[in-house]
């Protein structure tokens, strides 16, 4: 019995040590720092401004590599010049000088103009200039067939700097032709006579006219044209029209203008820019200013004695009374 008792005992030291040991394993095992999981790091969020990446998304491409912009080599007295030529013009000419400011040689491979009409004078290409040489480039500019103010671009190339060329311009300014400005102007005011009241037109026969009134609104609305040195053979002389005139007829022509001429109506209804006050103003102004032609008969408008009246027939010589003691006249013949 006591050699059972003993072999349970022992039994019994044998698993409480192993179950001791296992849980000094688990204890130790807890206890290394380098048992326990490493935590996920937070994730960091994208800037307002940008949004979140979308799955299946191509990346973003990497910015593209920007190459260098090489030094200067060629330097310019200008880059830009300006010429205005007179009315008539046949061409346009520029010069360009030019310094190899390089410590090798620069060698141009290129002068290319925006338009044919444009042509560049240089020595042949390639064309080199040695370090700290000058060169010059000219410039010929074709006027047919143009005005007002273009401008032309011209390119020089290098075969130095590839890719970096010299950039050059040429403004040029011609003014229009008087005659020619006035020839278009009447053909547009044929087709249409308010056509004065417009577009550039607008600038000599419109903004002069804004609060003006009697003699002054006459210059600036109507004597531009009928009292001008060159006046237009068209456009009537108003001391010498070949009519009779009174207030209405200035009224009606100023307000209506006259058909099939060159005359405009003036009154806002018709596209011009006078008043109804202007146009009164005006029309008591020519009825004083300019006499009627059945007035001037009388002598009151000397420049009216140009008046051609139609001839008339001679009237048959008035019978003479006889002379006193002279014998009786013979009988008429009998018819």
């Amino acid at each position: 019995m006591q050699a059972k008792k003993a072999g349970r005992m022992s039994w019994a030291v044998l698993a409480a040590a192993g179950w001791l040991i296992a849980g000094a394993a688990v204890m130790a095992q807890d206890a290394s720092p380098a048992s326990k999981p490493t935590p996920a790091p937070a994730p960091v969020p994208y800037p307002i401004n940008r949004p979140a990446p979308v799955a299946g998304a191509p990346a973003t491409p990497a910015p593209a590599v920007v190459p260098a912009i090489p030094p200067r080599l060629l330097v310019w007295d200008s880059e830009r010049k300006t010429q205005t030529v007179q009315a008539g013009a046949a061409n346009a000419e520029f010069v360009f000088l030019l310094t190899n400011t390089a410590s090798f040689p620069v060698t141009i491979s290129e002068i290319h103009t925006s338009c044919g009409c444009t042509v560049p004078k240089a020595p042949p290409m390639p064309w080199t200039l040695a370090p700290g040489t000058n060169g010059q480039v000219g410039i010929n500019v074709n006027l047919a067939g143009k005005s007002g103010t273009f401008t032309k671009q011209i390119t020089v190339s290098t075969t130095n700097a590839p890719g970096f060329p010299s950039i050059l311009y040429v403004d040029i300014t011609i003014p229009e032709n008087p005659e020619a400005v006035r020839a278009r102007n009447m053909q547009m005011a044929s087709a249409d006579p308010a056509a004065i009241f417009k577009g550039d037109c607008a600038r000599c026969h419109v903004a002069p006219t804004v609060g003006k009134m009697d003699k002054d609104l006459y210059v600036a609305a109507c004597g531009i044209c009928h009292e001008a040195q060159n006046r237009a053979t068209m456009v009537p002389d108003l001391h010498n029209l070949p009519h009779p005139t009174d207030y209405a007829f200035w009224k009606e022509i100023i307000t209506h203008g006259k058909p099939r001429t060159l005359m405009p109506g003036f009154s806002a209804p018709q596209g011009g820019p006078l008043s109804p006050e202007q146009i009164e103003s005006l029309a008591q102004l020519l009825n004083k200013s300019f006499p009627s032609r059945t007035a001037a008969v009388a002598g009151t408008n000397a420049t009216l004695a140009r008046i051609n009246f139609a001839p008339q027939a001679p009237l048959p010589p008035l019978p003479q009374p006889p002379a006193v003691g002279a014998p009786p006249a013979p009988p008429a013949p009998p018819k």
